[in-house]
């Protein structure tokens, strides 16, 4: 490993530092630094470009290879578990967006499901509210048309099946008038 490549893995380290500190915060900043020994890589920092100005390129290298690249070593081991960590915890919120997502569709098809039945129930009620009127209208017109004028009608609304109710009910009235009137002239 020559010195370029030893700077070059110091610098990634520094760059991978300042993004831990941007994304995790300082405390996972400091608790990285301590656990890579601080106090044993400020005592070769210095010394390290101190032989590198004086060019005993030698010195500084062995130097460097010896101190900076185990601590770098680590420092890569630390960012690795970071990595994984936050590796696991996407997976985590992954799995539980997915949860959601299931428990969403659930509770759309239950409110589609509730809704429907909901239509179907308030469908037959007004049906059966249209029917009924009908259906007892329709016999007693039978019955008069039969002949038969001994009916009664007893459906009564405010809407346009009580108006034809009552509509009916006064033609049977007027019939049996008119029936009775003839019936009192011929006898």
């Amino acid at each position: 490993m020559d010195i370029a490549s030893i700077a070059l893995h110091f610098l990634c380290a520094a760059v991978a530092g300042f993004l831990i500190m941007s994304i995790f915060g300082v405390q996972a900043l400091v608790a990285l630094c301590s656990s890579i020994s601080l106090a044993r890589r400020r005592k070769h920092q210095v010394p390290a470009f101190d032989l590198a100005l004086a060019l005993r390129n030698d010195e500084a290298f062995a130097l460097m290879k010896n101190s900076y690249a185990p601590l770098l070593d680590q420092m890569a081991d630390v960012l690795r578990e970071i990595a994984t960590e936050a590796e696991n915890d996407a997976i985590a919120m992954v799995e539980q967006g997915r949860q959601l997502q299931t428990t969403s569709m659930l509770v759309v098809i239950a409110v589609i499901g509730f809704s429907i039945a909901l239509a179907v129930v308030l469908g037959l009620y007004i049906s059966n509210g249209i029917r009924k009127p009908v259906e007892e209208i329709k016999e007693v017109a039978e019955k008069m048309a039969a002949g038969n004028l001994d009916v009664s009608l007893d459906y009564q609304s405010r809407d346009e099946l009580g108006n034809l109710s009552d509509s009916m009910r006064s033609l049977i009235h007027m019939f049996r008038e008119i029936i009775d009137d003839m019936s009192y002239g011929l006898a």
